[in-house]
């Protein structure tokens, strides 16, 4: 009886990764658009949508529910589909015709700003804020072109880890001037903690 036992747990578990296996959600992810005075396009590669779209994407793949697909941008532009930004039913339907992917993953940068209360003095009297990011994405289905689930997730860089002295790129909010890794760091943070919303907005919810 026992070893009956132990074989059924066996067989169980086995249904029950190969389960966790075939729900993996297939999904491109678009590139992300913004709503604010920043112009993202400015900042250098590392920090452009292309970037955000990068670290969203690792996010996704570390929790193991996504098989992620590439964006094929020149496809896209050939088809004049829109992929930038927040999208609606019709552009989602035009991506999963052309990419043949059941989900996408969209969003926009809902705001970038500095941290007053934090600063760092740099060599000539230049103070450096830190940042906080804010991004919104959207899980929508190809099919239908409607919205499956919605996160937001926000992160901030702390401008102490500047270091003073340092040949350090800047950019300006306004009249607030912020390192530019720390406007990176922010918006990675942003990603990963959408994802962690989203997985478990889909955990409650399903499909």
């Amino acid at each position: 009886m026992k070893a009956a036992a132990m074989l059924l747990i066996g067989l169980m578990t086995a249904v029950s990764i190969a389960s966790a296996a075939e729900m993996k959600y297939k999904v491109v992810v678009t590139d992300f658009g913004t709503f604010q005075s920043i112009d993202i396009d400015e900042l250098k590669a590392e920090g452009s949508e292309k970037s955000l779209n990068a670290y969203v994407v690792d996010s996704l793949k570390d929790t193991q529910m996504f098989s992620v697909f590439s964006l094929r941008r020149e496809e896209l532009e050939a088809a004049q589909a829109k992929y930038a930004g927040k999208l609606v039913p019709s552009d989602v339907k035009k991506l999963g015709a052309v990419l043949n992917v059941p989900y996408i993953i969209c969003g926009n940068v809902m705001n970038i700003s500095p941290i007053e209360s934090e600063c760092t003095v740099l060599t000539g009297g230049v103070n450096i804020y830190s940042v906080r990011a804010k991004i919104a994405l959207l899980m929508m289905d190809t099919a239908t072109g409607k919205i499956v689930k919605g996160a937001m997730g926000e992160g901030t860089s702390s401008s102490s880890r500047v270091k003073v002295g340092s040949g350090v790129h800047t950019l300006s909010i306004g009249v607030t001037k912020v390192a530019e890794s720390s406007v990176t760091n922010a918006l990675r943070k942003a990603a990963e903690a959408a994802v962690d919303k989203l997985v478990l907005e889909l955990n409650k919810g399903g499909r």
